[in-house]
């Protein structure tokens, strides 16, 4: 028990030891691991998790002068393809190991018996899907997702689908075989049809128009040894806000208020948009007031509030309407007033005199030939003189005793003008 655990940490240690001075090359879709093993050697190799080993050239032989070969005895590069042997114990696996002993390595005979051979292997831990996972489908995103075509798969096509409104890019990366280009597979988008055309190296297959596709890879070929690299590119579809609606056209995106004409326009930068999304706000009340021609009786809402504002607007009009007009007929009458006026005392009216409109409290008049008040009435006329025979000469004087009939006569007035006064009062 104690060897068998002595003879395991040794071999893992030897493993360690060779990956850690093998030749190495790291690409995008795995590690490729390229080293000599001796006569008297084992051939082992690992891959972490969710990488899987593909065996890119194995050669068994006496090749050249190296590590295990150190002098030139004639027979320098006798060899035999072993790809097949390593292939059929390795690929698809995590882990292998194979010496170079080993009986299948033997029967290859490449070389003179009692020559040193030698085991040169070349192989690549890839990521890749394994096969009982590809069968139910794949979902990608905007990192790369490898198929192998190094095993065997169970289903006849892979399903492969992205979010919507992207599509997915297909690259054939060859692993191994000749440089000879032929068709090997093929990918199903809705009615177009992008085949896969082998060879070494990587080469563009296609993009798709569609966001759900089918691979179909044929059954697995000896010595044809490649993957096919897959990726999600555009922008998904945005879920639009609520009250907004969205339009899309390649990589530019308008996202529209349903109630508004306010829009902002985004731009896809693989694999987000780059833009900014405000908010719409709803109005508080729509009413829909559409009237169908089959319906011509339909009557249309109208508002509370709309009714009050008509209200109001039309007391304020008929206000403005009432004195506007009363403003007017005031006016018109004052003209004709002053019309008249004109026609009864002429148009020189400021040297009338204007007489009172109502009876003076007091008998005080005032005259323009007297600057203060000066009574006239207020007193009893005076006592006649006691010799009247002067007085009887002047027929003009009268007393309350004089038997006339005429005013003028009977009373005597200093100021005649208070008579016409009196009339008019």
């Amino acid at each position: 028990m104690d060897e068998a655990v002595l003879m395991w940490i040794l071999l893992c240690f030897n493993s360690c030891f060779r990956l850690c001075n093998a030749a190495t090359t790291i690409e995008s879709w795995g590690t490729v691991y390229t080293d000599e093993f001796c006569d008297y050697e084992s051939f082992s190799a690992s891959c972490p998790k969710s990488q899987l080993i593909t065996i890119l050239s194995a050669t068994y032989g006496h090749m050249q002068i190296g590590k295990c070969i150190h002098a030139n005895i004639g027979f320098l590069g006798c060899r035999a393809d072993v790809s097949g042997i390593l292939d059929e114990e390795c690929a698809g696996k995590q882990e292998c190991q194979l010496t170079v002993t080993d009986a299948k390595l033997r029967s290859a005979n490449p070389c003179t018996n009692g020559i040193d051979v030698y085991l040169r292997v070349s192989y690549a831990c890839v990521n890749v899907i394994p096969s009982d996972q590809l069968c139910n489908g794949v979902t990608v995103d905007r990192y790369w997702h490898y198929a192998s075509a190094v095993e065997e798969l169970e289903c006849e096509d892979i399903g492969v689908r992205t979010a919507e409104g992207q599509h997915i890019e297909f690259t054939y990366i060859g692993l191994s075989g000749d440089d000879e280009e032929e068709s090997d597979g093929y990918i199903i988008d809705g009615d177009k049809v992008l085949p896969i055309m082998t060879g070494r190296g990587e080469k563009f297959i296609g993009n798709t128009n569609h966001s759900r596709v089918s691979l179909v890879l044929p059954e697995r070929k000896f010595g044809m040894k490649y993957l096919i690299a897959f990726r999600a590119k555009g922008c998904p579809d945005i879920k639009a806000p609520e009250g907004t609606y969205i339009e899309r056209s390649g990589k530019q995106a308008k996202v529209v208020c349903t109630f508004s004409n306010i829009a902002w326009h985004l731009t896809c930068r693989d694999p987000h948009w780059l833009g900014i999304i405000g908010n719409c706000s709803r109005p508080a009340i729509r009413e829909k007031s559409v009237i169908r021609e089959t319906e011509p009786q339909r009557k249309l809402r109208i508002h509370k509030d709309i009714v009050y504002l008509i209200i109001v607007c039309v007391t304020i009009f008929l206000s403005v309407f009432v004195v506007t007009s009363g403003l007017v007929c005031l006016k018109r009458a004052r003209m004709n007033y002053q019309r008249r006026l004109t026609r009864e005392w002429g148009e020189d009216q400021t040297q009338m005199v204007i007489m009172p409109s109502i009876k003076p409290s007091s008998q005080y008049v005032t005259t323009p030939h007297f600057m203060a008040d000066v009574p006239i009435y207020d007193t009893p006329l005076p006592p006649p003189p006691m010799n009247n025979t002067g007085t009887l000469r002047h027929k003009d004087y009268n007393t309350l005793s004089s038997d006339t009939s005429d005013y003028n006569k009977k009373y005597y007035v200093l100021d005649k003008d208070y008579l016409h006064t009196k009339n008019l009062i």
